[in-house]
């Protein structure tokens, strides 16, 4: 059985991407890549996570705070895409307030925290991932 874990960067898996909209807000598109070794995929099929991943699925909250910890937008995972055999990825997309320090967290996962000189350097690409 897969354990529960913290998301943690890396590059590649998960993009989240910040887009200039009307108002000083940005759009948030990304995904979070669940590995699960003990469960296996059709590559570019649909799947869910299950064992210790459950939690992390369609309709997962995607929640983003300031530097102060108000939350600045909120969204939810879409159905999970098969990267491939053992990659689940799910995506999704949400408005937040402009800010000078971004928490990024998906269901209760732990936070991943930018400021937004960290984000600008990176071209606004972060990536997130979960499991083995």
């Amino acid at each position: 059985m897969a354990t529960r874990g913290a998301l943690t960067v890396v590059s590649g898996l998960a993009l989240v991407t910040l887009l200039s909209c009307g108002g000083g807000n940005k759009l948030v598109t990304g995904s979070i890549t669940v590995r699960d070794t003990e469960q296996a995929y059709s590559t570019g099929s649909s799947c869910r996570t299950d064992g210790g991943y459950d939690d992390v699925g369609v309709g997962t909250d995607v929640v983003v705070k300031d530097g102060a910890g108000e939350i600045i937008g909120v969204g939810s995972l879409e159905e999970g895409q098969a990267d491939s055999a053992y990659d689940c990825r799910f995506d999704f997309s949400l408005e937040v307030k402009d800010s000078e320090f971004y928490s990024f967290e998906v269901g209760d996962r732990g936070e991943l925290r930018y400021s937004r000189a960290d984000l600008d350097s990176k071209g606004w690409v972060v990536g997130f991932s979960l499991g083995d």
